[in-house]
């Protein structure tokens, strides 16, 4: 599913030789149907969504999904995730969905299915092990929030997320299933949150990620992992069901 993040991290590092850039950029909508609508209602506007794109210069250039609860508590009924290479690529082909024909009337259909909130994100890769995706498939996510408890900082995170790959990588030998994820973190930009970081685990499915965390939380080193996120931040988290509405072309 997340496969994207990779290669546009590629595109920033192949640009540095020019002009430094930002991350990736994520923009993240939370909706909520309207009423009378279904999500079958919304996907039938992220289909049209999906030839408008086609038509708009660089809407090769994106990379979305959508993310819908399955075991989550959460206000809304659909998190949209849309990436950039970075903040000038994102500003620059917003600018021109946003004045093109097309991006206007995708928006209008849009708006008319769901009323959504939306905030900018930094995004990081932090682990691959699956496969490239295909545009339509699905996969299991788990997505965590995360606080800072008082006196910690982004570099503790950084300490605490490289503890948790080092038990995934010393575990793969002897049990393969438990580098089977793609992990992504993102931090905000522009996003009124009450939090200061997120994460992503997709997963290909439900067995997937069963199989993943159960052999991580039966490692000798889970306990080790545990107690440095634990001593970093707070969490809350949920469980979503993945789908990939569109890649960037050097991806298809």
């Amino acid at each position: 599913m997340m496969r994207f993040f990779t290669l546009i991290v590629t595109a920033c590092l192949a640009s540095s030789a020019f002009a430094a850039e930002t991350p990736t950029i994520t923009e993240a909508y939370s909706c909520t149907l309207n009423p009378g609508q279904t999500m079958a209602d919304f996907d039938k506007a992220a289909a049209a969504w999906q030839a408008d794109m086609d038509e708009i210069p660089g809407g090769d250039q994106y990379f979305a999904a959508v993310l819908t609860p399955l075991r989550a508590n959460v206000p809304f009924d659909l998190l949209w995730l849309g990436s950039s290479a970075n903040l000038n690529n994102w500003a620059k082909n917003t600018a021109v969905y946003n004045e093109s024909a097309e991006g206007r009337a995708a928006q209008r259909r849009f708006d008319k299915v769901a009323m959504c909130g939306s905030g900018l994100w930094y995004a990081e890769t932090l682990h691959e092990g699956l496969a490239p995706a295909e545009v339509g498939s699905t996969s299991v996510v788990e997505a965590y929030q995360c606080s800072l408890r008082e006196g910690k900082t982004l570099a503790n995170v950084s300490a605490a997320n490289a503890s948790w790959l080092g038990v995934i990588k010393a575990e793969s030998v002897a049990s393969p299933a438990v580098a089977k994820f793609d992990g992504y973190m993102f931090t905000p930009f522009l996003a009124n949150v009450d939090y200061d970081v997120a994460y992503l685990v997709v997963h290909e499915d439900l067995a997937g990620f069963g199989a993943m965390n159960t052999s991580l939380v039966t490692s000798a080193g889970n306990a080790g992992v545990a107690a440095g996120f634990d001593d970093t931040f707070r969490c809350t988290g949920g469980l979503w069901n993945g789908k990939l509405l569109r890649q960037p072309a050097m991806q298809e």
